[in-house]
Order: C-alpha cells, then sequence, then structure tokens
C-alpha cells in the first residue's frame, strides 16, 4: 500500500489507533449507513491488513531500540534517534504509538514510557524532544530555529502530556497516570 517508505511514529500510532476504531464503526455501523454485509466485511478486512503492516513497519524501522522513532527526513534519516546527539527523543510517538498499543506485547511500550520519564519529563511536565537542538538544521527546519527549551525545540506543551498519561495508564494502570 504506503509503506513504500518509513512511517513517522506520531502518524504510525495515529492510524493504528484510529483505524481500529474506524473498523469497529464499520461494523457496528455499516451496515446502517447503506453498506452491504459484504461490503463492511471486505472494507474492515482491509482496514485491519494495512492497521498490521503499519504495526510491523512501527516495531521495526520506528522503534530506535528503547523508544519509537519520530520520523525519517526527506534524506530518509531517523529523526528521534539515538545516533543524533540532539533530539534523540520525542514525546509525540512514544504517547501516541503506546495508546495505538504498538508494542505493549513485546515490553517495547513500556520501555518506551521509561525513556520518555527517563529523558523527556521534568518537574513542569514532559518536554516535546530532548535534548533540545542547538544549532539550525536544514533538514528539520523551523523546530530547530528557535532556541533551546522554548516552543517546538524542547518546550512543554500541554496537548501531548496527556497521551503520556493515557499510555502511562494502559500500561500500568492507575499507579503511574502522572506524567
Amino acid at each position: 500500500m504506503f509503506l513504500n517508505k518509513p512511517v513517522p511514529g506520531i502518524i504510525a500510532g495515529m492510524f493504528v489507533l484510529y483505524g481500529e476504531q474506524y473498523a469497529q464503526i464499520l461494523e457496528q455501523f455499516g451496515e446502517a449507513c447503506g453498506m452491504g454485509a459484504d461490503e463492511v466485511a471486505n472494507e474492515t478486512a482491509e482496514v485491519r491488513k494495512t492497521i498490521a503492516e503499519v504495526r510491523e513497519a512501527t516495531l521495526t524501522a520506528g522503534w530506535d531500540g528503547a523508544w519509537f522513532r519520530r520520523a525519517y527526513d526527506a534524506n530518509g534519516n531517523p529523526v528521534g534517534t539515538n545516533e543524533d546527539s540532539e533530539g534523540k527523543i520525542y514525546i509525540e510517538p512514544q504517547g501516541m504509538c503506546v495508546m495505538a498499543g504498538i508494542g505493549v506485547d513485546d515490553g517495547k511500550a513500556a520501555k518506551a514510557l521509561e525513556s520518555t520519564k527517563e529523558l523527556l519529563t521534568c518537574r513542569w511536565g514532559t518536554a516535546i524532544l530532548a535534548p533540545a537542538y542547538s544549532t539550525y538544521r536544514i533538514e528539520l527546519g523551523e523546530i530547530s530555529s528557535y532556541p533551546r527549551g522554548y516552543k517546538e525545540n524542547g518546550g512543554i506543551f500541554c496537548h501531548n502530556n496527556p497521551w503520556i498519561s493515557i499510555a502511562n495508564a494502559k500500561i500500568n494502570g492507575s499507579s503511574q497516570v502522572s506524567v
């Protein structure tokens, strides 16, 4: 399908999470919305097949050894990798992939959350990335243009901190829901 290139971690997590919800909606309401039973079955099967492909790609090309990668740049280099000195880990793929259930069965999800806590979380919340970029990187664009710790270059955002809380609840139950 579209997996001839690596899929960014946050997009993969969203695709798996929302794709499964779409499949469930089809199963429950497809016929009531005018789809035939065969059409519902075929569409649901195709969606779940693609979800499985994206999940597998995320567990291989999207896994960096201790967390989920953010993406790949236009040159095919990983973004959000331990191979880099800056921008090693990003919050979005950790929260979204774990919420989608990617890596839950093999311990990767738990490891990603451990890395998030260790490398991104401070007393004020969980940063968007770490370590922050110290110089402009043309392949990354705007994100690396801000001062360290400001906005997308290592700042703390309200919208994605709850993703980590939800991911922790999914993996650890209520004992570690805080970020």
